[in-house]
């Protein structure tokens, strides 16, 4: 067996970020700066939402709520049988991206955080069989989650 390579657990790095009320709720929205698959956008907005409404527990309709913005800059599907033949030399799987929290109405961003999430060189052999849907993506709403708990709970200092 291979050593551990992969990243796709990598959390959210806040840039900075202020508190944030949990009774607040937020309205998410998932859009992409490259070509993603229809799919996996709307299953990125769902998941994120899923996720987030755990945190910010409002309702995602009220003036109050926070606007969490997912851009998608990189996102590459990779090549399995390349990772199979290379021992994940080659052929990874990347996810990037930035997160925005703000005001409903504000243009100015409360919080910048960025991930990066990929699959690759030197990971246990069964990761070999990785693929964005099945390992990847699904992991994004949650590290988001949990990187607004951060600034739920710097609100409770």
């Amino acid at each position: 067996m291979l050593m551990v390579g992969c990243r796709a657990t990598q959390p959210v790095v806040w840039e900075y970020h202020a508190p944030l009320v949990p009774e607040r709720g937020a309205a998410v929205e998932v859009r992409a700066t490259c070509p993603v698959p229809t799919d996996q956008l709307a299953f990125l907005r769902q998941d994120v939402q899923h996720y987030v409404s755990r945190v910010l527990k409002g309702r995602t309709d009220d003036p109050s709520a926070y606007r969490i913005e997912v851009v998608i800059t990189r996102y590459d599907e990779g090549n399995m049988a390349l990772r199979l033949l290379t021992f994940g030399m080659a052929g990874r799987i990347y996810l990037e991206g930035t997160v925005a929290v703000r005001e409903a109405k504000a243009t100015d961003a409360l919080g910048r955080a960025w991930f990066e999430k990929w699959y690759g060189a030197i990971m246990p052999v069964a990761n070999l069989f990785a693929s964005m849907e099945r390992t990847v993506t699904p992991k994004v709403g949650l590290a988001i989650a949990r990187a607004l708990e951060k600034s739920v709970e710097k609100g409770r200092e």
